[in-house]
């Protein structure tokens, strides 16, 4: 596949540069604790040709609207932290099969995993093994 022109680079980095640039101050300018997904969003939807881009933009709100119901769903009914883990690893495993069939549907599969993450202040961590205790060391 060849590269496109030079014009065309030249046209896509100015651009890019312009709306990451914008996403980033609007994020910081309303105060978003995770404002850098506005960024993250430029970065994925954001291509050098119009087709692409629209297509992209269009898979994205439903998909991210989908994936935040699912997410919802999985916070409400599931609670052990090891059947989070399982949901969300097979969500993901989902989106990486479909990103290069459909955008909307892999978005949606992340936004599932993602939003089910969330049920902890934390995020999804596993809990901690138990361990016995230590032997004392005598001397």
């Amino acid at each position: 596949m060849a590269a496109p022109p030079r014009g065309l680079r030249l046209s896509h980095a100015l651009r890019f540069g312009v709306a990451a640039a914008s996403a980033v101050a609007l994020a910081a300018g309303l105060g978003l604790e995770r404002g850098y997904w506005l960024g993250i969003t430029i970065a994925v939807v954001l291509h050098p040709s119009l087709d692409p881009t629209l297509e992209r933009t269009a898979h994205r709100l439903p998909g991210t609207l989908i994936g935040a119901a699912v997410g919802a769903v999985i916070i409400a009914y599931v609670s052990d932290t090891w059947a989070l883990i399982a949901i969300a690893s097979l969500l993901l495993g989902v989106a990486g099969a479909f990103i290069g069939f459909h955008y909307g549907l892999a978005v949606a599969a992340a936004g599932g995993a993602y939003g089910g993450g969330q049920r902890s202040p934390g995020g999804l961590t596993p809990p901690r093994a138990t361990r016995a205790p230590a032997a004392p060391i005598s001397s």
